[in-house]
C-alpha cells in the first residue's frame, strides 16, 4: 500500500504528494470510521444527542486526532479498521447477551474487519482471537464464534502464505515478540556472563548471536530493545527446541535476577506517566536508514529527520497546545492509558454491571499489549487513544428488553 502511493507519486513527477494522497486517505477513512462509532453510540447504545456533541468535539478539537493521521505508519494505518471492528464487536456480543438474532452480514463484515485489521497492524490478530476465545468460553453462540475465529485465522494465514511472496511483501520475524526476553537475556548475559552456568549460557547465546560488545557498539541502552532483536544478532534460523531452551533459561534467570530484568525494560513504566504526549514526530522523512530508505524515499531531503518550514510552525502550536492545562491533559498517553481505562472499570463496578467489561475486553488486552514492545513508543498505545470513548461508553451499554424491540423494529424496517 505504501510502495503504491510513493510509486504514484514518483510516476507523476511529485513523490512528495504521493504520499500526502495516503496521509488525506487515512484521515478520509478515520473521519468514517469515527462517524460509524459515533453514529452506533447515538443508534443502537442509545447515548444522549448530548453525549454524541460532546464526543464528536473532542475528537475534532483535541489536536492528536488532527495530527496523528499524518503519519505514514502501520499503527494508524490499522486504526480505521480496528474502530470499526470494536463497534462490530459490541454489536455481536449485545446480540449474543440479549439471545437476539445475529444476521449473515454482521458475521462477514467482523470476519472482513478482523482480517484487515491483522494485515495492516500485525499484533491485532493475537488480540483478536484472545477477545473472540473469551467469547467462545463465556458465551452462547458458541458455534457463530468457532465460525468467525476459523474464518479469520485461516484467511490471514492464507494471505500471509501465497499473498505476501506474490506481492514482494517481508514477513514478520519471531524476534518481534521476543523484544523483552532477548533484552533481559542479554542483560543478564552481559553482566553474568563469566559466571552463569554454561548450559545458560550456551542457550542464550544460541538466540543472540553477535557477542555482547557488538551489540553494545551498535548503540545498546536501557530504554531500548532493537539492537539485540535486529542487526543479524537474533538467530532466525533457530529451531523451535532452541527457543524454547531459551524461554526456559529465561525465566530461571529471571528468577534469579529479577531486579536486573526489571531494570532492563524500565521503559515500559513510561506508559503509564503522565508527561509523554502522542506525537509521532514532525519530520519529512525517517526510518531506518542503514537499509536505505535515506537513498530512496523523497532523497532531496538530506536530512529527513529535520522538518520542513510548514512542520516547523505546526511542530511549535502542537508543543504549545501541549503544555496548556486542558490540551495537554487531552494529549496525555497517560489520559487513555491509566485515567480513562480506570475510569470506565469503576463505573462497571460502582454501577454492577462488571459483566459489560467484555465489551472493553479488547481495549484491556490492547493495553497489555504494550509489555512487549521493544520501546516505549507512544505510537504502540494508539488504540487506546482512538477507541478511547469505548470505555467511556462500556459502562452505560444495557441489555433492555424495550431497547431490544426498539431495535427489532429499526432491523425490520432498514434490514439487518
Amino acid at each position: 500500500m505504501y510502495g503504491f502511493f510513493d510509486e504514484f507519486g514518483v510516476s507523476i513527477g511529485n513523490e512528495g504528494l504521493g504520499l500526502s494522497l495516503l496521509a488525506l486517505l487515512q484521515a478520509v477513512m478515520l473521519a468514517m470510521a469515527f462517524s460509524v462509532m459515533l453514529g452506533y453510540f447515538g443508534g443502537r447504545l442509545g447515548m444522549s444527542w448530548k453525549f454524541c456533541l460532546a464526543a464528536l468535539l473532542f475528537l475534532s478539537l483535541n489536536p492528536v486526532f488532527g495530527r496523528l493521521p499524518a503519519s505514514v505508519v502501520k499503527d494508524i494505518t490499522a486504526m480505521p479498521f480496528i474502530i470499526v471492528w470494536m463497534v462490530l464487536f459490541v454489536e455481536y456480543v449485545r446480540r449474543i447477551r440479549s439471545n437476539r438474532k445475529i444476521g449473515v452480514g454482521l458475521v462477514a463484515l467482523m470476519i472482513v474487519f478482523a482480517v484487515l485489521c491483522a494485515e495492516t497492524r500485525k499484533i491485532n490478530v493475537y488480540v483478536i482471537l484472545a477477545v473472540m476465545m473469551l467469547v467462545l468460553v463465556f458465551f452462547r453462540k458458541r458455534l457463530l464464534t468457532i465460525l468467525i475465529i476459523v474464518a479469520t485465522l485461516g484467511s490471514v494465514m492464507g494471505i500471509n502464505s501465497y499473498a505476501f511472496s506474490a506481492l514482494h511483501i517481508a514477513k514478520g520475524g519471531r524476534q518481534e515478540m521476543l523484544a523483552i526476553p532477548l533484552q533481559q537475556a542479554f542483560t543478564v548475559l552481559d553482566k553474568y556472563g563469566d559466571s552463569m552456568d554454561a548450559q545458560h549460557k550456551k542457550a542464550i547465546e544460541t538466540i543472540i548471536v553477535c557477542d555482547p560488545q557488538q551489540i553494545i557498539d551498535a548503540g545498546y541502552d536501557w530504554t531500548n530493545a532493537n539492537p539485540v532483536k535486529d542487526r543479524d544478532c537474533f538467530n532466525k534460523d533457530a529451531t523451535s527446541k532452541e527457543l524454547a531452551d531459551f524461554m526456559v533459561v529465561w525465566v530461571k534467570e529471571g528468577l534469579a535476577h529479577p531486579a536486573d530484568y526489571l531494570n532492563s525494560v524500565s521503559w515500559l513504566g513510561d506508559y503509564f506517566k503522565l508527561g509523554p504526549v502522542y506525537d509521532e514526530g514532525f519530520y519529512v522523512r525517517r526510518g531506518w536508514e542503514e537499509f536505505g530508505t535515506a537513498q530512496t524515499i523523497l532523497p532531496e531531503y538530506v536530512d529527513g529527520t529535520e522538518p520542513n518550514q510548514g512542520q516547523g510552525i505546526a511542530k511549535s502550536l502542537y508543543t504549545a497546545a501541549s503544555k496548556t492545562p486542558v490540551l495537554g491533559l487531552l494529549m496525555s498517553e497517560a489520559t487513555y492509558t491509566v485515567c480513562i481505562p480506570l475510569l470506565s472499570i469503576g463505573l462497571c463496578v460502582v454501577l454492577r454491571r462488571t459483566k459489560n467489561l467484555i465489551y472493553s475486553s479488547p481495549l484491556l488486552i490492547s493495553l497489555a499489549t504494550v509489555f512487549v514492545t521493544p520501546r516505549h513508543n507512544a505510537r504502540y498505545s494508539y488504540v487506546l487513544l482512538f477507541c478511547s470513548l469505548l470505555w467511556l461508553v462500556v459502562p452505560f451499554i444495557t441489555t433492555d428488553t424495550t431497547e431490544h424491540r426498539s431495535d427489532e423494529s429499526h432491523d425490520e424496517t432498514h434490514g439487518e
